[in-house]
């Protein structure tokens, strides 16, 4: 028997990933690629981590309604009905707001956690033991999210400022904080201070909350979103045609089009954190799947067929079985895919999103 309220994962697998083209594509998103494990996509490593938790009967996956197809068919023992189709995306608030939504309409006391199918995490136990903890934190009413230890001062990430421990009779274990504030995105200098002073972790957009208490959160703090999802529980409860008549409609009108952490998690009161007992790794970029793959011992990771003379410190990532091979290259990001070639430097992985935005406005030279 579970504890009632039943626990629930909602788990994110709409992003497009324009970081890792060529090989991450619209038809092709990266959640749904075997990026970081010869077999298995990053949402089927997800839905793994999560099995001795939270059973797959109670996983719910949010994608892109174009994906809808590909995800039922690699998580055929997650309930087809569950996987969710967003008509475009309007930002992570409104995304979470639909699968709250659809939930309330099934179990409205249920315990839902929150996370994202492009992340890298090791051990799964160690996760698993921070989610429990974290649902009950949110058992006892506290909109709850899981912060990494940071590891650099990295100025990619938001912060979450820690305060006060909390106490076991509001749910704490110890280890738990309440959060102070979260932080954008900080400079660099900001970002060496943060990981010297030890009170600031990375915000992972993991969270935990109760579908009342975060129903009540959207409500106080963007109540025109939490009118339009009313509506679609309002549908769900009515039926599975019933909510899949009302999403594109209801869809439409959505102007609300904020993040959950600027939309209510900044502004709602009682917030805590769990600090993580994981390994974590964002997989946003071709250096980060480097960092995921073993290296030889010239320090190429590599994915594929390789043959390299006097090359070092390089990825090379050619999941279509042909030869790659390089003399004389070092720190290179090489990606060979049936549809295109990337060859760029490592420390300019980031920039891969600039190259699909000039692709995209129809340029393929320069």
């Amino acid at each position: 028997m579970h504890q009632h309220p039943a626990l629930y994962a909602l788990v994110l697998a709409g992003g497009s990933g324009t970081r890792l083209w060529p090989l991450s594509q619209p038809h092709s998103p990266k959640q749904l690629l075997a990026l970081t494990d010869p077999e298995r996509s990053m949402l089927r490593l997800t839905v793994d981590r999560l099995a001795p938790l939270v059973p797959p009967e109670r996983v719910i996956v949010l994608t892109a309604a174009d994906h809808v197809a590909q995800v039922r068919a690699q998580l055929p023992e997650v309930p087809a009905r569950q996987v969710l189709g967003e008509p475009a995306p309007l930002g992570t608030a409104a995304a979470l707001g639909l699968g709250v939504a659809w939930l309330r309409a099934q179990d409205p006391e249920a315990v839902m956690v929150v996370l994202s199918a492009d992340h890298q995490i090791a051990p799964a136990e160690a996760l698993q033991a921070d989610l429990g903890q974290a649902a009950a934190l949110a058992r006892s009413g506290w909109l709850a999210t899981i912060g990494i230890p940071p590891t650099a001062p990295e100025t990619g990430f938001g912060y979450i400022e820690l305060g006060e421990p909390i106490a076991a009779a509001e749910g704490g274990d110890g280890q738990c904080r309440r959060v102070l504030r979260f932080v954008e995105k900080p400079d660099p200098a900001r970002a060496v201070a943060f990981l010297a002073g030890g009170r600031h972790l990375w915000n992972a957009g993991i969270f935990a909350w109760t579908v009342p208490v975060i129903g009540a959160a959207f409500a106080a703090h963007l109540p025109r979103l939490a009118a339009q999802l009313d509506a679609l529980t309002a549908a769900a409860a009515a039926g599975d045609a019933a909510f899949a008549a009302a999403l594109p409609a209801v869809w439409r009108t959505i102007e609300d089009r904020t993040t959950i952490d600027y939309g209510i998690m900044e502004r709602a009161q009682r917030v805590a954190c769990v600090p993580a007992g994981f390994e974590w790794l964002d997989i946003g970029s071709w250096a980060a799947v480097m960092d995921t793959l073993p290296a030889d011992e010239a320090g190429n990771a590599v994915l594929g067929r390789y043959l390299g003379l006097d090359s070092s410190a390089n990825l090379i990532f050619a999941p279509g079985g042909r030869l790659v091979a390089t003399i004389g290259l070092q720190g290179m990001i090489v990606v060979d895919t049936p549809e295109a070639l990337l060859i760029c430097p490592v420390d300019r992985a980031q920039e891969v999103k600039r190259l699909v935005d000039a692709l995209r406005s129809g340029g393929d030279g320069g």
